[in-house]
Parts: structure tokens; sequence; C-alpha cells
């Protein structure tokens, strides 16, 4: 895997002075409705965000927003699931696609672990993993893919990538 830069639109999170987990989310937050392509990658998050909640329960929390400060100013984030093993002092930070793109690699370690590291604090070990429904080898990833069975099998460190395709 060859070095790649960083998606246009993408603002790392930057160097963290504030954050926290988010009770609301932010007011501009637009109610659009998704179309197409859009509309069928909601569909799945939905059936994954479930089955999630359904094997791991009160250890999930699907969708959390975050509001952290850093020196790009005050901004939100919100990863698609964050698996919490207390016992362990693992957190997993979930990114789903329908597919994978190169963009999820960027969000979930330019923004969404660095805020969920500040958040919780550096004595949790923090892994990520993209569940996506399709997987395409020739899509280029920054770091070489590991593809893992179960979501918890993901280890820091890793591109961990589960593909979950539900039936039906």
């Amino acid at each position: 895997m060859r070095h790649r830069q960083r998606p246009k639109g993408l603002i790392p999170a930057g160097n963290i002075t504030t954050s926290r987990l988010s009770n609301t989310p932010p007011p501009f937050l637009s109610t659009r409705k998704a179309t197409g392509a859009r509309a069928a990658g909601l569909r799945y998050e939905r059936k994954v965000q479930d089955n999630l909640l359904g094997k791991f329960a009160e250890r999930y929390l699907p969708a959390p927003w975050f509001i952290f400060t850093s020196d790009n100013g005050p901004r939100w984030c919100q990863p698609d699931g964050i698996l919490i093993d207390i016992e362990a002092g693992v957190l997993w930070v979930v990114e789903i696609k329908h597919s994978i793109t190169e963009r999820a690699w960027w969000w979930l370690n330019d923004l969404y672990v660095p805020v969920v590291r500040h958040t919780f604090g550096t004595s949790w070990i923090i892994a990520t993993c993209t569940i996506v429904k399709w997987f395409d080898c020739r899509v280029e990833l920054p770091e070489r893919p590991v593809m893992c069975k179960e979501l918890t099998q993901a280890r820091p460190g890793q591109n961990a990538i589960t593909i979950w395709n539900p039936k039906g």
C-alpha cells in the first residue's frame, strides 16, 4: 500500500484542548431526505446498528455525538459507533459503509480516534473497525486491511475490516 493524501474536505482533529460526549446533536444538522446510494448506505447502517445493539446491548453506543475544541476551532464529530469493554479497557471505534472507501480510514484515524482518545483518556486501548457489506480489494487504502470475522477481533494499529452481509 502506498501512502495516500488525506481526502479534500476532511479536516483532521488537530491539537484537541477539550472534548466531551454530547446528549444532543449539533444545532446545524440538516434533515434532507437521502436518495440513491446514500439512502442504500443509510439502510445498511441501520441494519448494522440494530445487529450491534442486539449483540452487545448497553456496551454499544450507536452514532454518539462528540463536541470538541482544537486548533481548528470548535467542532462536532460522530463516529458510527463505539463498543466498550470496561473489564479489558478496550474501545472499538466503528465506521459503517455499504462498500469500502479510503475516506473511512481517514475519518477513523485522523478524526474519530483522536477525539475518542481525548474524551475517554489515554488508559483505554483503542481499536478501529470498518464494517462493510461489500469489500473491493481494488480500492487502495492507506494501510493494508486486516479482515476480521467479528468486530471484537480488531486490534489497535490494524486497518480492521469486517464484512457483514445481512440476509433479507
